[in-house]
């Protein structure tokens, strides 16, 4: 009789085995990231964007800025509205104030000036959204951090699942040659599972594997009661991952009895008695769970991403913030192409005023000259009647 056999149809051919008396799947063994709590302050604030978006933000607030200053410098609107109000059209159309009024703006405070021009109002319009939309994506981010229950905090995992573990470059899988589970990843036709065959590191023993694995380098894949097991045993730093159905390498475990023994059908009848009363999966979850040597022995078992929940929030990346900062920079060219039609109407309006008043200065000049020359005709004629005519 040999106990704790995986039921194999090369096996089915030379040996009678039991009914199941237990099903196990691959599972993987990685180390445990650090945890982040609500005391992290750090990570929480600049951790709540990726580096990309705060670059993209930096590059909103300079380009508003430049935007600011061409529009002060150049509106005629503008101008006259500093000459009129303020009387320091020098120092406020500086670049330096126009980069005060986006920080003004930006930080919710006000500022002793702000555009009076269209293109400035309809440039701020803008800006004023995205600063609005960017605060409300971060207080969400944020609020659920703050709002996951404590209690549920674990630790993190650099990798979460099989895909992950397929993507990545710098977890590599571990597996222990000729074992059941390089022979499942070897033999499987999904491209995933061959994905981590082909870039998978073969070891001689479990123990090497285990060593990988705690250099944070490595995933050992192994069975899921051999993976629970060292997952809950001192120094504490393995965490066990598996997809959520616990289907990846499924195999029945049973008893292997001579071809033909009389045994067999005792056997499996006392197995399926010892199944239905429950007394397998006490003894399975007392040496791998309530037996174990670390504080979340309770939790080993089930999908890490179900029974172990990590506090964390949603950090904003790219996709994200795309929308609003294509918005931006939409409304920053918008602006200078009213700026340019600002200029133009100025200039026309200008034209119009200076050719009336040099029509208006021409009428006068001729009336003059009609009036000396009646004076030079009529001597009679004294200067109060041409002034009067």
């Amino acid at each position: 009789m040999a106990m704790g056999l995986y039921i194999t149809t090369e096996r089915e051919r030379v040996i009678d085995l039991s009914k199941p008396l237990m099903e196990e799947h691959v599972e993987m063994l990685v180390k445990k990231l650090p945890m982040m709590d609500q005391a992290d302050w750090w990570a929480l604030t600049y951790g709540i964007m990726s580096t990309e978006v705060w670059f993209m933000i930096g590059v909103s607030f300079v380009l508003v800025a430049i935007v600011t200053f061409v529009i002060i410098r150049v509106s005629p609107y503008e101008s006259r509205a500093y000459s009129a109000e303020v009387g320091e059209a020098s120092r406020l159309s500086t670049f330096g104030h126009s980069l005060w009024i986006c920080f003004s703006a930006m930080s919710w405070q006000g500022v002793d000036y702000s555009p009076r021009s269209f293109s400035g109002r309809f440039l701020f319009v803008f800006f004023f959204g995205f600063i609005v939309w960017t605060i409300i994506l971060c207080t969400g981010s944020i609020a659920g951090f703050f709002l996951t229950n404590p209690a549920a905090v674990s630790v993190r995992s650099p990798v979460e699942s099989w895909d992950d573990l397929a993507a990545t470059d710098g977890i590599r899988p571990v597996l222990v040659s000729q074992g059941g589970s390089e022979r499942f990843f070897k033999e499987s036709k999904v491209p995933m599972y061959r994905r981590i065959y082909d870039k998978a590191i073969k070891v001689s023993s479990s123990e090497e594997g285990l060593k990988r694995a705690r250099l944070g380098v490595a995933a050992y894949i192994c069975m899921s009661s051999i993976a629970r097991y060292h997952s809950n045993q001192k120094p504490c730093d393995l965490m066990s991952i598996h997809d959520a159905q616990g289907i990846v390498g499924r195999r029945s475990m049973g008893i292997g009895l001579p071809i033909g023994s009389p045994l067999r059908t005792e056997v499996s009848l006392a197995i399926l008695q010892l199944r239905e009363d429950g007394t397998i999966h006490r003894l399975y979850h007392k040496w791998t769970a309530r037996q174990g040597q670390c504080a979340n022995a309770e939790f080993s078992g089930p999908s890490a991403k179900q029974q172990q929940p990590a506090l964390h929030y949603h950090q904003l990346g790219v996709r994200d913030m795309l929308p609003i900062f294509v918005e931006l920079v939409v409304a920053a060219i918008l602006s200078l192409c009213i700026m340019g039609a600002e200029v133009v109407w100025d200039k026309r309006r200008s034209k119009v005023t200076v050719m009336a008043s040099l029509s208006g200065s021409t009428q006068i000049d001729d009336d003059i000259t009609l009036c000396a020359l009646v004076m030079i005709s009529s001597p009679v004629c004294t200067e109060v009647d041409c002034v009067t005519r």
